[in-house]
């Protein structure tokens, strides 16, 4: 009789273990999964701040960038409206190398005249050609744009590169249109730019 009453009594200090260990084991794994799920918000929450902390600061580049071609080519439009009026405009070309030194990503200056022609250049091998047809030209030419203007981007038949162009009018001391002032952005220096910033796969 005692001996099955010490067996019943085993059996249920066993039972009582098992239970016992079970309820352990699910607190213990209710507690990890709450704590791996805060975690999980948190980085996420973390992740979300960085991204946007990049988009700031990407923002902050590019219109930083863009301030700085607009503030030259407003420059550069000043000085070629008063050198065109004194008839000495041969000293664009310094002006638009030594511009064209100070701005980071700028593939080239040029200056177009009233019909569209390019009469100075960074890049010399394109003096001569018209950019009547382009978008900018007819923009800044026919609504009397004071401010900048971006044209469509295109493909480099030189370099190969993408470029996206903004102007500037040039004006005459009377307020007549005498040509635009060209910057071509080359992205893909914008591009190497961005890559240096780790977001990874997702």
């Amino acid at each position: 009789m005692d001996h099955i009453a010490t067996a019943d009594s085993l059996h249920g200090i066993r039972r009582g273990v098992i239970i016992s260990l079970i309820c352990t084991f699910v607190a213990v794994a209710g507690v990890r999964i709450y704590v791996l799920w805060d975690n999980r918000a948190e980085t996420l929450e973390r992740g979300r701040d960085r991204v946007q902390n990049l988009a700031s600061l990407v923002a902050d580049q590019l219109a930083y960038t863009v301030e700085m071609i607009d503030g030259s080519l407003l420059r550069i439009s000043q000085l070629a409206s008063q050198l065109k009026e004194s008839g000495n405009d041969i000293e664009l070309t310094a002006i638009l190398e030594r511009s064209h030194g100070t701005i980071r990503g700028i593939n080239a200056l040029t200056i177009l005249n009233s019909v569209g022609e390019i009469t100075h250049s960074t890049a010399p091998q394109i003096i001569g050609q018209s950019r009547a047809d382009r978008p900018l030209y007819k923009t800044l030419l026919l609504h009397h744009q004071t401010d900048l203007v971006a044209d469509a981007a295109y493909e480099s038949k030189v370099s190969g590169q993408l470029l996206l162009p903004l102007g500037r009018r040039i004006r005459t001391a009377g307020g007549e249109f005498a040509g635009i002032v060209v910057a071509t952005l080359e992205l893909e220096r914008l591009r190497e730019f961005y890559r240096s910033f780790h977001v990874g796969q997702r």
